[in-house]
């Protein structure tokens, strides 16, 4: 690969707006950490400066896939499936999805050029409506997927726009990045009772911070990992236990072998879950995940002589979405539900609360179920599970 100078990077984006644990800042940051993970910037010694190549965005879209899951759709006044393309001189409309939009980028990603030379990242608010980036104003391009935050920022006692609607603005580059931010970070949709609800893992700011400031080999090895996150993180929804329990214990144990392989510390995420409501969308929980790769709770079982090594793969197999420790959770019907939930809540105060006590109730109430469950088969994968934790 040939050495890149940096008068190949035309495009310099000053960096206004410090990373923070809104949706829409996360996103957007998202959106830089894809560029750095596929080695399309670059940042120079200036903490609040990131320099872009001027075909990034060409080769970005160029290599996006698998994004037939997004099954995200537009809503209100949205006009980025008509707009965004017209400012690329593409002659095509496409259909109100976040979706069918990225396609059509992909499709003509050589037409994704003409971006500033210089963009200032920011916040600013003028009559009634709030412009993120350079051009912004010039642009207008709007979504109400990146107002879920509901103008954090805005809403304090030296403003009166706690209970105003503003209408937001985004420049051509915002969007690119932002759009990026949602191909990277999207987990899945799912549909319950005639609702979408739609799945985000992000990084926390603190993570973000750090990633800007380091090199691409470890940004790709934090990224690959919350691939990983995205993957277990789908699979739990989908197997209908909505219990924010059982997503957080299993992220921790699953992930600690491959942190320990990249030699990461720790890596702290926020997971969203976002509905859409009329014709806007709304944060329905945030859960903050920080994942460790020496965590206590393995200190714990080290000095009461366990097996640590033993005991993190048979908790990762009763973990697995398919389990039966798992379906247990899943049916409230089933005799050994109850003991099962106590005995998530048991692994929780442990593993995530560093509790020892949780240790004990988990044993305990994961051997009840096993007595209470209806089949042979699930008797011996409880047993399983059980004859690794000593």
């Amino acid at each position: 690969m040939r050495k890149r100078w940096l008068s190949e990077l035309p495009i310099e984006v000053k960096l206004a707006l410090p990373p923070d644990s809104t949706f829409l800042n996360a996103i957007f940051y998202e959106g830089l950490l894809y560029l750095l993970k596929n080695g399309l910037a670059e940042t120079p010694t200036e903490r609040n400066t990131i320099k872009i190549d001027d075909d990034a965005f060409d080769k970005a879209f160029k290599g996006i896939s698998k994004v037939d899951q997004i099954h995200i759709v537009m809503s209100g006044n949205d006009n980025l499936n008509d707009k965004l393309p017209k400012l690329f001189k593409i002659n095509k409309k496409t259909k109100k999805s976040f979706r069918e939009l990225m396609i059509l980028l992909s499709a003509e990603h050589k037409k994704l050029y003409g971006f500033r030379e210089k963009i200032e990242i920011s916040l600013l608010e003028k009559k009634k409506k709030i412009y993120l980036g350079s051009g912004a104003k010039e642009d207008g391009l709007t979504a109400q997927l990146f107002k879920v935050d509901r103008y954090t920022g805005f809403s304090s006692i030296e403003t009166p726009y706690t209970s105003t609607q503003l209408t937001m603005h985004l420049s051509k580059e915002v969007t690119l990045l932002m759009l990026l931010g949602v191909y990277s970070s999207f987990v899945t949709t799912i549909r319950s009772e005639g609702k979408d609800s739609h799945y985000f893992a992000l990084f926390s700011p603190d993570e973000t911070q750090k990633f800007l400031m380091e090199d691409r080999r470890f940004v790709r090895s934090c990224l690959d990992i919350r691939e990983a996150v995205k993957e277990r993180f789908s699979e739990i929804l989908h197997s209908r236990v909505n219990e924010l329990l059982s997503i957080e214990v299993s992220m921790n144990l699953s992930l600690i072998k491959q942190m320990r392989e990249e030699k990461i510390d720790k890596l702290s995420l926020l997971l969203f879950k976002i509905n859409k409501e009329g014709q806007t969308y709304k944060i329905y929980e945030k859960i903050p995940l920080v994942i460790y790769r020496e965590p206590i709770f393995l200190k714990i079982l080290e000095r009461t002589g366990k097996h640590p090594g033993r005991i993190l793969e048979r908790l990762d197999k009763a973990l697995k979405p398919d389990s039966t420790f798992f379906r247990a959770l899943a049916n409230r019907n089933r005799n050994d539900h109850e003991n099962a939930l106590r005995a998530i809540i048991g692994l929780y105060r442990f593993v995530v609360a560093e509790d020892p006590q949780g240790w004990f109730i988990f044993l305990r109430e994961l051997t009840n179920a096993s007595l209470k469950c209806g089949s042979e088969a699930d008797r011996r994968s409880y047993n399983f599970v059980l004859s690794g934790m000593t």
